[in-house]
């Protein structure tokens, strides 16, 4: 993926909200419902979001999320 200089310079780091479509078991045990909304921040390549909110991160896949305005 890269140094955080490179997602700066790339255009890569962002902040969109999305919609979950699918529910995700967390590697900690919790997990998210298909309806909750998240952030996503970084653009992995490939399809690929890291997702976030106030106390959870995960990797998403395009197919999982729906971006919202």
């Amino acid at each position: 993926m890269g140094s955080l200089f490179d997602l700066l310079t790339s255009g890569r780091i962002m902040r969109k909200k999305a919609k979950l479509l699918i529910d995700i078991d967390l590697d900690n045990g919790e997990n998210r419902k298909a309806g909750d909304i998240v952030y996503i921040v970084i653009d992995k390549g490939n399809g690929k979001y890291h997702a976030e909110d106030n106390e959870w991160a995960c990797e998403v896949d395009i197919s999982e999320i729906e971006f919202i305005k």
